[in-house]
């Protein structure tokens, strides 16, 4: 196999208050190892697979990423302008913001640029509309005729380069700050079935961020869609586990399947955004004087530092501090899950 060279990381300014961080490998097997964008100072994370790629860049894009938003099946403009109001709040969607009404794409079987829709895109600052009828340049046609044979679900995306230099539409995570240290990283699953390992951090303290999917591509197919963190006893399909304990973690090799009780989950719509921290091996140790391999979680009763108990620590500590996760998953037999849900619930 040739030797990969890391190249590092470029901090690249493309305008528009738009700022993008690219980490890749480069050679003769070039891949990207992680893309971290910063939209209206919030970090967005691109995964290592786009959801399709456009083919090569003839056109001369110069921009490293563009955010975009898809409205399917739009009526007029206080109907669109409801709909992008209600991504904007946390508990629907925290991945859409202003930036990605820069770009416009009108899809569906009800396509109507009424003066409505325009008047609230002007205001929104759209500055490039793509419609059916747009013939305006090469570009614009043959980018919307290819969006609309997708038949991408409304909602935020990002048209990027690929590793080969083809554009491509990456369906963007927001990446959020894990202050209360309960996980140990952040994951994504691929087309495959076959899990990867966020590869995006920021100057904080204590990396890794976790990179959040958009809920709005699953509204009105999916009403299971939940934001999960994972007990790390739990497996996942090529990513090693720990189980609370680092020479587990040297010893045995990334798992080959996903347990039953993900897979059901993730069928239902459910996203594995990461795997939380638990006492090594289910045990009754308590924080901090037992935690050696890994530090203990943070719980936000009183200063931080009181006992957030286990051995599901990391699951409790996360769903009472993270106001953006749905659901995190532990295991019981004498507690596991009943005690740091206990303790916890103060911090809520």
């Amino acid at each position: 196999m040739p030797k990969r060279v890391l190249q590092g990381v470029r901090l690249l300014r493309v305008g528009n208050g738009l700022d993008h961080v690219l980490s890749r490998n480069v050679g003769p097997d070039l891949m990207y190892v992680s893309r971290t964008v910063i939209i209206n100072d919030s970090p967005y994370y691109l995964p290592t697979e786009p959801l399709f790629t456009l083919g090569q860049d003839t056109y001369n894009i110069t921009r490293d990423a563009l955010p975009f938003t898809i409205l399917a099946d739009v009526g007029d403009g206080s109907g669109v302008k409801s709909s992008v109001e209600n991504w904007e709040t946390i508990d629907i969607d925290d991945v859409f913001n202003k930036e990605f009404l820069n770009t416009v794409v009108l899809a569906g079987s009800s396509l109507d640029a009424s003066s409505d829709l325009m008047s609230f895109l002007n205001e929104s600052g759209t500055q490039t509309l793509l419609t059916t009828t747009d013939t305006s340049s090469a570009f614009s046609a043959s980018i919307f005729s290819q969006l609309a044979d997708a038949d991408l679900p409304a909602g935020p995306y990002i048209l990027a380069h690929d590793a080969s230099g083809s554009i491509a539409v990456y369906a963007p995570s927001r990446l959020h700050y894990d202050h209360s240290q309960s996980f140990y990283k952040s994951t994504v699953m691929k087309s495959d079935g076959f899990y990867e390992v966020v590869s995006a951090s920021l100057d904080t303290d204590s990396p890794p961020y976790i990179a959040a999917p958009s809920r709005v591509h699953a509204l009105g197919k999916n009403d299971y869609l939940s934001l999960v963190f994972v007990y790390p006893s739990r497996i996942l399909k090529g990513l090693v586990t720990s189980a609370g304990n680092r020479a587990f973690y040297a010893i045995y090799p990334a798992r080959n399947s996903t347990g039953p009780a993900i897979t059901r989950l993730t069928d239902l719509g459910a996203h594995m955004v990461g795997t939380t921290k638990m006492v090594q091996f289910a045990n009754s140790d308590r924080a901090t004087a037992d935690w050696v391999d890994y530090h203990a979680p943070f719980s936000l009763r009183g200063d931080g530092y009181l006992e957030p108990s286990g051995s599901s620590t990391g699951a409790g500590t996360s769903i009472a501090t993270l106001d953006w996760l749905d659901v995190s998953l532990g295991s019981d037999t004498g507690g596991s899950v009943r005690s740091p849900a206990a303790l916890n619930y103060e911090a809520l």
